[in-house]
């Protein structure tokens, strides 16, 4: 008895550990695919090629469809360190997102060969919470650098973070740091803000566990016939 109900913890631990989570996606136009548009996302800096839409620069095909985010440096020269950011600001209103909730800002980035980050250029996500006009609470995730892997994807995501009391709104950007005038351009794709306080499993992940079950009482069944 004690066997079999520790076989049925540890079902449980597997199939919620590795489960995958689902939930309504609150970034507008989170993979970069309105044509252009910029639809949702601001920009906190505009120069030359930095902080727009791109035409896909066929990392990955699959991924990119018809467009992606392209973000690279200011080059305001010297041994200036610049910041280029895209960035949407969501709500706490109680309905998606409440204080207390844990989140994280997750998605891909890249280089490429052609065009690699030098230097000590980085790309990374970032979330930060709004409390009156201040913002607080910043989490950056690991970064993309000059010796990341080039020519694919790269699943980055920050540490999950809890909403503190009295923020109004949670800024999740995907930030370009620039040193000097070293180059480089990072390409964001597919960016999901995860409230893991009301993800629930996907379908597969509860019917794993459901097949598990079954499995576990028909052996069990099975040893007492």
């Amino acid at each position: 008895m004690i066997k079999d109900l520790a076989s049925i913890i540890f079902c449980f631990y597997l199939s919620f550990s590795f489960a995958s989570v689902t939930q309504a996606d609150v970034l507008v136009d989170g993979d970069f695919e309105l044509n252009g548009t910029q639809a949702g996302w601001l920009y906190g800096t505009a120069p030359n090629n930095a902080n727009q839409d791109a035409a896909a620069p066929g990392i990955d095909a699959a991924i990119e469809l018809n467009e992606t985010l392209r973000i690279t440096g200011n080059f305001l020269g010297g041994a200036t360190t610049s910041f280029s950011e895209a960035y949407q600001e969501i709500a706490i209103d109680g309905t998606d997102f409440s204080v207390g909730d844990e989140i994280s800002l997750q998605g891909l980035l890249a280089h490429q060969s052609s065009n690699a980050l030098s230097g000590g250029n980085e790309a990374f996500f970032e979330v930060a919470f709004v409390l009156g006009p201040f913002l607080s609470g910043t989490v950056q995730s690991a970064f993309l650098t000059a010796e990341s892997k080039k020519d694919e994807y790269l699943f980055f995501e920050t540490v999950a973070t809890t909403i503190p009391e009295n923020a109004t709104l949670i800024r999740a950007s995907v930030k370009y740091k620039q040193t000097g005038n070293s180059p480089g351009v990072a390409w964001a794709e597919n960016v999901k803000l995860v409230n893991f306080t009301t993800a629930v499993p996907e379908p597969g992940s509860v019917s794993l566990l459901f097949l598990g079950m079954i499995g576990l009482a028909a052996k069990r069944r099975k040893r007492t016939c």
